[in-house]
């Protein structure tokens, strides 16, 4: 968890689950991403979590997401809307490895969001996922 980060301000430990924003179910990653992204910043939510197996409710309010970043393309046109993969990579930082529990010696770019519908999302890949090779290319 990044301290300085909205989550970081309003609580969220590492090991919380989290069940709901604003009452509604969040049933797997993706559904948290499309969440918070018909958020606007500056927002008040309610976020269910499970705290050590006991429902607990955090207020946050909507930050904005800076962190570079890379959109990764496909060259192939008929491979998506405009040849975009439909996701977002990022380098892997200590503090990036440390939210994601990953090893040193694991190296490649991390899948920081997936545009739902996009190809990347019909892979089955998912915000927090690792690309450790294209093509047999680490």
């Amino acid at each position: 968890m990044t301290p300085d980060s909205p989550a970081g301000h309003a609580g969220l430990k590492a090991g919380d689950v989290l069940r709901e924003i604003d009452g509604r179910k969040i049933v797997n990653g993706g559904a948290l991403q499309v969440a918070v992204s018909e958020m606007s910043p500056g927002n008040s939510i309610a976020l269910g979590i499970l705290r050590d197996g006991k429902p607990e409710t955090l207020k946050v309010t909507v930050g904005e997401f800076h962190a570079d970043k890379e959109v990764a393309e496909n060259n192939n046109e008929g491979a998506g809307k405009g040849g975009r993969l439909g996701l977002a990579v990022a380098e892997l930082t200590p503090d990036m490895r440390q939210q994601l529990n990953i090893p040193e010696q694991v190296n490649g770019a991390a899948i920081e969001s997936v545009r739902p519908a996009s190809p990347a999302d019909d892979a089955g890949l998912a915000p927090g996922d690792v690309i450790l090779e294209i093509n047999r290319h680490p």
